[in-house]
């Protein structure tokens, strides 16, 4: 007999995200724990020296004396490797909602009507 383990990640526990800088800094990959504050609006950023991929994979400590940005959360993702395919995507993709925009309640979709055939 076989058992499958099912794990569910909230939002808040994915340890990457895609995210758009505001001051049209473009798209980048972060670990979620160089957000800023509670509403993860901005982030901190690594000094020009430093090697960012080895910071963003190996998801070191942000130092307080890191530039913050302001930004917008695309999406968050759990491994570093699906959030290089989903920045390509994003990149690619100009119309991508936000992790705003998917939370929110839709509603209930409308369902075409069948064209009713008499005989």
């Amino acid at each position: 007999m076989y058992f499958y383990v099912c794990i569910f990640f909230s939002l808040s526990m994915l340890p990457f995200a895609i995210v758009e800088f505001i001051n049209g800094g473009g798209l980048a990959v972060i670990p979620t724990k160089w957000f800023v504050g509670p509403e993860k609006d901005e982030c901190y950023w690594p000094p020009a020296r430093m090697n960012m991929a080895k910071a963003v994979i190996e998801q070191q400590d942000p130092h307080t004396d890191w530039a913050t940005y302001k930004l917008t959360v695309k999406r968050k993702v759990a491994t570093y490797e699906i959030a290089r395919t989903k920045l390509v995507e994003c990149e690619q993709n100009t119309d991508v909602p936000t992790e705003s925009d998917s939370t929110e309640n839709m509603g209930r979709g409308k369902r075409k009507k069948r064209q009713v055939i008499l005989k």
